[in-house]
């Protein structure tokens, strides 16, 4: 077998790749894997109601720096995608407290931001969280 080829059957997908590694050749290969960690749902309010642009943030708890804050859309749907497997808190939180007005901030700040709520989740390698409903007290008139 003069040659390595890495998959002997034909693929037919966007995902694999085949190739052909001929000896006494040197080659440079770049590799890009994506990381497919997905958490995705919905935050309402404590009457069920979704709630749109809340500050929702998912913070790494070994600190390793992939920290992801986002805002919820008009349904309060929010999804946070390609992130390292670990364990993380996903925290919703608003940016004045006791005005109850959920607004557009870009992180958590303690000292600033009330915290609504918090969730502990484990994430393991390829492993998605879909359809979470994250329901928050809010402050303020109802």
């Amino acid at each position: 077998f003069p040659y390595t080829t890495l998959f002997r059957s034909r693929i037919r997908s966007k995902s694999y790749k085949a190739f052909t590694l001929r000896p006494k050749r040197h080659a440079v290969i770049d590799f890009m894997f994506r990381i497919d960690n997905v958490v995705e749902g919905y935050v309402y309010d404590q009457k069920r109601r979704p709630l749109a642009d809340a500050s929702i943030g998912l913070i790494s708890e070994d600190g390793n720096g992939s920290d992801s804050f986002k805002f919820t859309d008009r349904k309060g749907r929010f999804k946070f995608e390609s992130f390292s497997a670990g364990r993380y808190k996903l925290i919703v939180f608003e940016d004045k407290p006791g005005s109850g007005q959920l607004t557009r901030i870009g992180y958590y700040d303690p000292q600033k931001s009330n915290l609504l709520t918090t969730l502990i989740v484990n994430i393991k390698h390829g492993e998605s969280m879909r359809g979470l409903k994250i329901f928050v007290p809010t402050m303020g008139p109802q």
